[in-house]
């Protein structure tokens, strides 16, 4: 029986990831903030789109970062870039009784094929050979 070996993960480039970056701030500081926690923190896409207002805690400089898969969730810092994430959305921060951080424009919370469909709108997006936004080199 021969030995396949499984094909390597794909990673993003730093210079790539920079790129997506600023592409992802000039069109809505919401996509760039929900791009810079995920790879920051290594969050998957259901995960980003799963944090809740209460899961931050901006005085503390916390975000919880509530783990799928099996994964633990923890408390996690966050760096001195970045800003509140709640008040990311155009400035706005979420209605009071708001649950989702993130929120699609008529305020219900984005699921992880909206995030997708996010990264696949950004032109530097598509200049990209990979789809792992998480992960760099």
């Amino acid at each position: 029986m021969v030995d396949v070996a499984a094909p390597s993960p794909k990673f993003l480039t730093h210079a790539e990831l920079r790129r997506l970056l600023e592409v992802a701030r000039e069109r809505k500081l919401r996509d760039y903030c929900m791009i810079l926690l995920a790879y920051r923190h290594g969050l998957r896409a259901s995960e980003i789109c799963g944090l809740r207002v209460d899961d931050l805690d901006p005085a503390a400089g916390q975000i919880l970062c509530r783990r799928g898969k099996g994964s633990l969730t923890n408390w996690q810092k966050l760096a001195a870039d970045e800003a509140d994430p709640s008040t990311m959305d155009e400035g706005k921060r979420p209605e009071r009784n708001a649950v989702a951080c993130f929120q699609a424009p008529r305020r219900s919370p984005l699921c992880r094929q909206q995030f997708h469909g996010i990264l696949q709108h950004l032109d530097a997006w598509r200049t990209c050979r990979h789809r792992s936004v998480t992960r760099t080199r």
